[in-house]
This record gives structure tokens, sequence and C-alpha cells, in this order.
């Protein structure tokens, strides 16, 4: 059996490269990623054929704008964070999806929790699992009583 190999090393180890691929049917939709740890080689793996679900899949995905919809919504929302969320960018994130609900009348109570991931888990240096953000479930549920 193959011993565990420490983050750091695999962090070292990583190899990325990225490009544009505007001669592929998907055109500027796409970018192939090849990464190589060595432990997991995927650069050997081609894209999907060019009449593959993937590509329709793909536009669609890359052509899709939240705030369209944001624009429709017509009930309370609670917009939810953690600070240190490292997918979805917290203040640009408020903004559009705020402004948008202004727009058509309406607006949003907006929580932010200091020092919480994408999950609303804190990851505090010492602690075995990361702990969920003091105050969020109290902070929904006070929300969802208040309606």
């Amino acid at each position: 059996m193959q011993s565990a190999v420490p983050a750091t090393e695999i962090e070292q180890r990583v190899d990325i490269g990225v490009e544009a691929r505007a001669d592929h049917p998907a055109g500027d939709h796409v970018m192939v990623a090849a990464v190589d740890v060595g432990i997991l080689n995927l650069t050997n793996y081609k894209p999907p054929a060019p009449d593959d679900s993937y590509w329709a899949f793909s536009r669609r995905i890359a052509d899709y704008d939240p705030l369209v919809w944001w624009r429709q919504v017509d009930v309370p929302v609670l917009l939810v964070y953690g600070a240190a969320d490292e997918r979805v960018p917290v203040e640009p994130s408020v903004a559009a999806i705020t402004e948008a609900l202004e727009s058509s009348g309406h607006s949003a109570t907006v929580r932010i929790f200091e020092g919480a991931d994408h999950t609303f888990r804190l990851h505090r240096p010492g602690d075995e699992w990361p702990r969920t953000a003091p105050g969020y479930p109290d902070a929904v549920l006070e929300w969802l009583a208040n309606l």
C-alpha cells in the first residue's frame, strides 16, 4: 500500500497549465487544464468529441446569468455568506444581488459570518474538524421566525 503524501509536497508537485481553445466547438467557452501531481496524471485525458452533449451543456452554463432570475424574486430573501468564502466573492455578490432585487422594488437581509467559509464553517488552527460559525443557525431561524 502506498503511503500518504503530505499536502505541502503535493502542492510543490502540482503543475497546472491552462489554455484557451478557440478552435474547439465550444469556442471561447472552454478552457483545457492539464494537471500532473506526480501521483495522478490527468494530462492524458482528451476533451470530449465535438458533437458530445458536454459542449451544449457547457455553453448553457457559461451563458447563465443569475441576475436575470434575482430581478424576478418577489419573496423575502436572506443572503448568508462566510467572510472567508473562497468560492463566492462576498462583497461583489451582495452588491449584485441586492442591486438586482432593488431594481424590481425588493430587498434582502444580508448576514456575513466572520471567518466562515462557503459552508459557514470555521477552520481554526488546532481544531481537528471545522466548526459551524457562531450564530449561523440562530440567525437563519430568527430570520424565518420574523417572516
